[in-house]
């Protein structure tokens, strides 16, 4: 295994948090889908995210379009932005 998939290993349970928090709001996203959120909030690519998971881009695109669909996000919103505004929400309420 690479260094970079091992890191990856590490780095998705720490966002149990945000998947807690994303499937509170979002029940219908799939485990796939929160494991791409959670690489995307680390701002990684849909290319990195490819390689990472050893997924083409065009399926990375596609679970991306799934995740705005789940989300009712409209083409003018930003995914990755969505998910950053998310993160710093639940961030607030848990220093509540």
């Amino acid at each position: 295994m690479n260094p970079t998939k091992k890191t990856l290993k590490k780095v998705i349970p720490s966002t149990f948090g945000l998947n807690k928090q994303l499937l509170k709001k979002y029940p219908n996203l799939s485990l796939t889908e929160l494991k791409i959120c959670a690489l995307l909030v680390l701002n990684i690519s849909s290319k990195e995210i490819g390689e990472l998971t050893s997924r083409s881009v065009r399926t990375i695109e596609l679970t991306r379009y799934n995740i705005r669909k789940k989300m009712n996000l409209s083409t003018d919103e930003n995914l990755v932005k969505h998910l950053i505004l998310f993160t710093e929400e639940g961030k607030d309420m848990d220093s509540m």
